[in-house]
């Protein structure tokens, strides 16, 4: 699939009867891996009413006793979907190809502007493990990748801190659907040892009838610049999650390859909040974006391989709130 057919806007087609959701989003690392942002333009669509959009972007900072979340809404009328040269514009604030520019700012809360211009030569990343899956109705979350690994430049203002992001690391994503998925884990490591060796998957689990699926995982891991995808043939019955309280671990596989991952994401570097559906429920999640993680390979065809990388993004959502997570002062939409 084109970077035309992942990054296209669905919300703005939506009938006024529908619901849905949908984001683009963009986070990237300082090379020590102790700095990283997470921007989103969101749009929430509920069941029956208008499509709003909103702003969210959280600095997380190792050094710091928690991360600096901050969000806006804007009203219906300020949401637009360009012809071309941008994805979504919320406000004065857009991201589009190779480019994204925002600002908030919230009376008694903080502000933050951003400005920044980011370049790939990999190419776009379905996340779900078969194409065919992104036309059908099931999963109702459909995630993929606009650009897998990318380098920044640019410069992001929080408060009064101003910040030089020429040289990170990250990604660019996108998705949409009519419900996020039950409980899913995301993870994107932009740089495993070098900048053509990367990861960015998901693994989620559904209701099927009073029960939950198995976990079910897609997405890829790029070695030395050659693509793997992961969760196709036998490996989808190999997909594998346990949920800890600073990170989690994770098995993900194809006919070839079979990758164990162990992810330490402390609840002092992460964020609570919650991502609403259009039927008015919630999911709980926290984000981390200076997460580590270390990769254990084994391959039918090599020797197994271990890799490690810092400021790796991981995301938990659709499991139970964490006390101990620092928790957004906000709510979606």
């Amino acid at each position: 699939m084109t970077v035309a057919d992942l990054a296209r806007a669905h919300a703005g087609s939506l009938a006024p009867s529908a619901g849905g959701y949908e984001s683009w989003f963009l986070r990237a690392a300082s090379p020590d891996g102790r700095l990283a942002i997470w921007l989103r333009y969101t749009v929430h669509k509920p069941v029956g009413g208008a499509a709003v959009g909103s702003l969210w972007l959280t600095l997380f900072d190792a050094g710091s006793a928690h991360p600096v979340a901050l969000k806006t809404t804007c009203a219906p009328h300020e949401l637009e979907f360009p012809d071309a040269g941008e994805h979504v514009r919320i406000g004065g604030s857009a991201i589009g190809p190779g480019h994204a520019h925002g600002a908030i700012a919230l009376d008694g809360v903080g502000s933050a502007d951003w400005a920044l211009a980011f370049s790939s030569d990999q190419h776009a990343a379905a996340t779900l493990p078969y194409d065919a899956l992104y036309r059908w109705a099931i999963p109702r979350a459909k995630p993929a990748s606009i650009h897998p690994a990318t380098t920044l430049s640019g410069t992001i203002t929080v408060g009064q801190r101003s910040i030089d992001v020429g040289g990170w690391r990250g990604c660019v994503g996108h998705n949409w659907g009519s419900e996020h998925t039950h409980e899913w884990l995301w993870l994107q490591a932009a740089d495993l040892g070098d900048e053509t060796s990367w990861l960015d998957c998901a693994i989620g689990r559904m209701p099927v009838g009073p029960l939950l699926s198995p976990w079910i995982g897609g997405g890829w891991l790029c070695l030395d610049g050659v693509r793997h995808r992961l969760g196709t043939g036998r490996g989808v019955l190999h997909s594998r999650v346990s949920i800890g309280a600073a990170g989690a671990r994770f098995v993900l596989a194809n006919t070839q390859l079979t990758l164990s991952g162990q992810i330490d994401a402390p609840p002092e570097s992460s964020v609570a909040w919650q991502y609403g559906n259009p039927d008015g429920t919630k999911r709980a999640v926290v984000h981390c974006s200076i997460a580590r993680m270390r990769l254990e390979l084994r391959d039918r065809s090599g020797p197994a391989r271990t890799l490690t990388a810092t400021g790796v993004g991981y995301e938990h959502g659709g499991g139970e709130a964490q006390a101990a997570v620092y928790a957004a002062p906000f709510t979606d939409p």
